[in-house]
């Protein structure tokens, strides 16, 4: 090599590279922050270019005047030559901010709903610079000024949608499980339910002839893992649970409870209720159904006490406890013969889980019984039941539910009902006969329809709205109310008879 080749040019920008270090390129970019009060207009701008620009492994500068910052993207293991340069200048920088950019697995994000929830939430973070979403991997990349991740993570798990954090390089574990139990397309989507959303989790791969599972994902341990499947019914085999030690205290017992919280319906009270009982000791996990608004909780406290004070707390009361701790309730069981849809369980269920000494209540339609386990004395419970138009009759036990003896409808309400059709449908066929749906005939069969086939509809719905809820009942009598109130008899007739 000509050895004029490594001589200085005798510039100043020459000579400022001959003293500069020769930088490899095999360190990563980095974006370097540094705040300058001094930098607010264009001429400082053109100083830092001319003078830091000609730093060796200065790769790009950025400048944002109005906040009096400055960016160097650059590859220097020490930053002593750019703040040198900058007091030099007489625009001393003053504290530093690195940008760093961390990738999270998010397993409950995968459409644009919670991309727009996480950017409104995240957006607001000082500090965050930019979002990077990747649906198809579940995996939100963040590129930020933080001291650490913890208020990201916290964010999302506010959100409802817990995250974990990827290490750079970091490859995915591959577990595979042998399940006994699962053998079906039922059981693979019990599976799915159950690990879903677990932070950490990517992927689960099925191979239901062999019942093997496996499960990618970046989990410390399988703990989480074998615990969801041991709580659904299919523990793997040779599967051992460690014993919790988040919170509690050697030899604790492993508590499960579920609660009934009627107001949890959304990701917003998941996020709610996981920041409140994520923070107290003794909870192991939380495991939420939304649609059937019910919250599981495994835990070591001696007592759910804690959890429904905290619940209490943040304006979620839980209405019941469906799997409590044992103590000294007892369980009664009714049958209701007017118990037979949705519309009557909702009915009981807001009459009786508020009252003191109720602790839960479980709903066989089919059978149309009721069981109650409560502490309360039952002749409360009957009378509460009996003022909702319920007669409820306190079940023997012992009958299997093949046994059971099927409702019967008595001679007397088929013959009410028989005289209910037949009236609505003269009546229809009088009024387009004659064109006249307010005439007195027309009338006279509506009135009887009504009142042979629609009175056990209208008791229904009017308890129903003495008892402050609007149920299938009461809106149809509000309706054919209306109707009667416009003339249309034989219109509200009929509709009332096919209710029936």
């Amino acid at each position: 090599m000509d050895s004029s080749n490594t001589e200085s040019c005798g510039t100043a920008a020459c000579e400022s590279l001959a003293s500069q270090p020769l930088v490899g390129s095999a360190r990563p970019a980095t974006d370097t922050v540094f705040h300058i009060e001094k930098m607010d207009c264009p001429s400082e701008e053109l100083q830092i270019r001319q003078r830091v620009g000609q730093i060796a492994g200065v790769e790009a500068l950025g400048f944002d005047l109005q906040h009096h910052r400055l960016t160097v993207t650059h590859r220097l293991d020490d930053l002593s030559p750019v703040t040198s340069a900058l007091v030099e200048l007489g625009l001393p920088p003053g504290r530093q901010e690195e940008v760093r950019t961390e990738a999270f697995h998010v397993p409950r994000m995968d459409c644009k709903n919670e991309v727009a929830q996480i950017r409104a939430s995240l957006g607001q973070l000082a500090g965050v610079e930019d979002l990077h979403f990747d649906l198809a991997q579940r995996v939100l990349t963040v590129e930020h000024r933080l001291p650490d991740s913890i208020a990201v993570m916290d964010a999302l798990a506010a959100l409802g949608m817990p995250a974990t954090l990827r290490q750079p390089g970091e490859p995915a574990i591959r577990s595979t499980f042998h399940v006994p139990k699962m053998d079906c397309r039922n059981e693979e989507r019990q599976v799915r339910e159950a690990l879903h959303g677990t932070a950490g989790i990517e992927d689960l791969e099925f191979d239901l002839p062999q019942r093997r599972l496996t499960v990618v994902h970046r989990l410390p341990d399988t703990a989480p893992i074998l615990r969801a499947l041991t709580e659904i019914g299919m523990p793997p085999t040779d599967a051992q649970i460690p014993t919790p030690t988040h919170g509690g205290s050697a030899g604790a017992t492993l508590r499960t409870d579920t609660f009934r919280i009627e107001k949890m319906d959304c990701p917003t009270e998941e996020g709610l209720i996981r920041k409140r009982l994520g923070s107290l000791d003794g909870i192991d996990g939380l495991d939420f159904n939304l649609m059937q608004r019910k919250l599981t909780v495994r835990h070591t406290l001696p007592s759910t006490e804690t959890i429904v004070t905290a619940l209490k707390d943040i304006g979620l009361p839980p209405a019941e406890a469906v799997a409590s701790a044992p103590g000294g309730a007892q369980r009664s069981v009714y049958r209701i013969e007017n118990m037979d849809c949705p519309t009557e369980e909702g009915l009981i269920r807001e009459k009786l889980q508020n009252m003191p000494g109720v602790q839960s209540l479980d709903f066989n339609l089919m059978q149309r019984k009721l069981t109650v386990s409560h502490t309360a004395p039952a002749a409360e419970l009957e009378s509460a039941l009996h003022s909702i138009g319920m007669k409820a009759v306190p079940d023997a036990g012992g009958t299997d539910i093949e046994q059971s003896p099927k409702p019967s409808v008595s001679k007397r309400q088929w013959a009410l009902m028989a005289v209910a059709g037949v009236s609505a449908a003269v009546a229809e066929a009088i009024a387009f006969g004659t064109g006249n749906d307010s005439a007195w005939p027309v009338i006279g069969l509506a009135l009887v329809s009504i009142a042979t086939g629609g009175w056990p509809t209208y008791k229904k719905g009017w308890l129903a709205l003495k008892s402050g809820v609007l149920n299938m009942n009461a809106l149809m009598s509000i309706a054919v109310t209306g109707a009667i109130l416009i003339g249309q008899w034989p219109e509200a007739a009929m509709v009332m008879f096919l209710f029936a």
